[in-house]
């Protein structure tokens, strides 16, 4: 790959940004089709057991390589997978069962002021007067959403059920960035691949939690097929 190619693609942090938001978006859309389709831990399950297997097929040589990076980093690692990864896509993918994909995405925008409040608490981090603003507008627009512009409702706590728990989803999504200030030194497909398959272990229990209470829903279209291929 060229310089100039590269500088336009791989090393251009606005495109992969842009890029990133729009995978968001999409699959904030997705989980919201997936609605009765397909239930939350089939999602979960499915998108790891796929992801984890496509990098281990192309990564398989660095990954055993890079083993021996993470002792000490056991726990660590499974926290990331079990809570950033399945416990935040779990509840994300019930939530919308619940509430909206506007509704999703909003309140997904909450995560970079909880993330500041994170940095704050436990890395001591400075902050200015814009940051601090920037958070106290976020909560806002966030409370007015939730309760629709209704001081009752948020009086009664009688709030959406799905945007409560798409709430609280976003501090485990918090917490995993925030736990990323703490990964070792290795490639970023290969750390992919690791919190992948913690996350694929992790979202065994809920799996069979769907099943005992028969709310499991596999797959039964080719809708459903591409929009867990897309997730």
């Amino acid at each position: 790959m060229s310089s100039i190619l590269r500088k336009l693609t791989i090393d251009n942090a606005i495109l992969l940004l842009v890029l990133c938001m729009l995978g968001w978006a999409g699959n904030t859309i997705a989980g919201r089709l997936s609605s009765n389709e397909i239930s939350p831990m089939v999602i979960v399950f499915l998108r790891w057991a796929i992801v984890s297997s496509l990098l281990f097929l192309i990564k398989y040589q660095k990954i055993l390589l890079s083993l021996n990076l993470l002792k000490g980093k056991i726990v660590w690692l499974f926290c990331m997978g079990a809570f950033g990864y399945t416990g935040f896509n779990s509840l994300f993918y019930i939530s919308a069962q619940y509430t909206s994909a506007i509704n999703l995405g909003i309140i997904q925008g909450t995560m970079p002021a909880i993330v500041l409040i994170g940095s704050l608490l436990f890395f001591k981090e400075k902050t200015n007067s814009i940051q601090v603003s920037g958070l106290l507008l976020t909560f806002i627009g966030v409370l007015i959403l939730v309760s629709q512009g209704n001081l009752e409702i948020l009086l009664l706590l009688s709030l959406n059920y799905g945007d409560l728990i798409m709430f609280f989803s976003c501090f485990l999504y918090s917490g995993f960035t925030l736990g990323l200030r703490k990964k070792p030194s290795i490639d970023p497909f290969v750390l992919m691949f690791f919190f992948s398959i913690t996350a694929l272990i992790a979202s065994f229990p809920g799996l069979l939690v769907e099943n005992y209470l028969n709310l499991i829903n596999w797959p039964n279209s080719k809708k459903d097929i591409y929009l867990i291929l897309y997730i």
